[in-house]
């Protein structure tokens, strides 16, 4: 049974929908899981054991795909933090941080990797529910200094 504040949430896009609006995005509970393998110093991690049953998968088909939401955003950030990515609880960044014991720096080829191996499964899997087309990527709020840590993050 869903708890009280996943049903609110429910009850809000569909409201939203109803009244011909589009939520940003259903992802209050559209979490999915995975497991992050290091792979040693310098290198970025491996993502495995990807699993988007755990309310992913179901926000989809309720909001996606049943209520045939044009587009949704999987992912917003801006160019500010777009030097850095959070995987269950390590940052992995083309910079150093030196006083957090859970940073890591890797290079600009590495971190490029992680973020291509991270978006590509997520792509991979909407493509197989048939809804990759209505997927938007947004990043917003950045200034000029940012653009080309936005540029690399999404070539």
């Amino acid at each position: 049974m869903p708890s009280k504040a996943r049903s609110l949430a429910e009850k809000y896009f569909h409201a939203l929908l109803d009244n011909h609006l589009l939520p940003r995005c259903p992802d209050l509970y559209m979490n999915y899981t995975y497991k992050v393998v290091d792979r040693g110093p310098g290198l970025a991690p491996e993502i495995t054991d990807w699993d988007f049953s755990n309310g992913f998968d179901k926000a989809v088909e309720d909001f996606v795909i049943d209520r045939d939401m044009p587009w949704f955003t999987v992912y917003h950030s801006n160019g500010h933090l777009m030097h850095m990515h959070r995987l269950n609880g390590v940052t992995y960044s083309i910079d150093a941080n030196p006083n957090d014991p859970n940073w890591v720096q890797l290079s600009r080829e590495e971190f490029d990797k992680l973020i291509g191996d991270y978006f590509d499964v997520i792509a991979k899997h909407l493509n197989e529910l048939g809804i990759l087309d209505r997927a938007i990527f947004v990043i917003d709020e950045s200034g000029f200094e940012t653009y080309d840590n936005m540029l690399a993050y999404v070539a």
